[in-house]
């Protein structure tokens, strides 16, 4: 949507990383890329959602036979 007004809301370039620490010192050996390259604009009688997914860790191990 293109608007003449100027955005109530701007978001530009957005990143976020987050760490993947291991070993013995829990030293920081990677990075996810959560969110990479975002730009966002809300004008007036616009509507913007923002969900947060929540991951949870499994460990499934298997069953003695």
């Amino acid at each position: 949507m293109q608007n003449q007004q100027k955005p109530l809301f701007k978001i530009s370039n957005m990143k976020k990383y987050y760490p993947i620490k291991g070993g013995i010192l829990k030293r920081v050996q990677g990075h996810v890329k959560a969110v990479e390259d975002v730009t966002i604009d809300v004008y007036e009688g616009e509507t913007l959602g923002v969900e947060r997914i929540w991951v949870w860790k499994i460990n499934i191990r298997p069953c003695c036979a």
